[in-house]
């Protein structure tokens, strides 16, 4: 699975292509409720959608959450990926 990461308006556009302004708030409402392949960053509010994975997700992959020792979702990918 490719490791390269999307913005947030990358993968807005990734998931509406059709339309000619894709919407990042649809995005973060996806990352809100981790329903979207991410990486959250300890520290930051940056987020890295890995673009594979994102990929996957849209061709039906079913989605596991990672939370770090203290209980945040860190890591949401495909299940069984690496």
């Amino acid at each position: 699975m490719r490791r390269d990461y999307l913005s947030v308006e990358q993968a807005a556009a990734v998931l509406d292509p059709t339309s000619p302004s894709p919407s990042p708030r649809s995005v973060h409402g996806l990352t809100c409720r981790n329903a979207i392949p991410l990486r959250r960053l300890p520290g930051l509010r940056r987020l890295l959608i890995p673009e594979g994975e994102l990929r996957a997700w849209i061709d039906g992959a079913e989605l596991e959450a990672i939370t770090d020792a203290d209980g945040v979702v860190r890591v949401v990918r495909p299940k069984g990926s690496v």
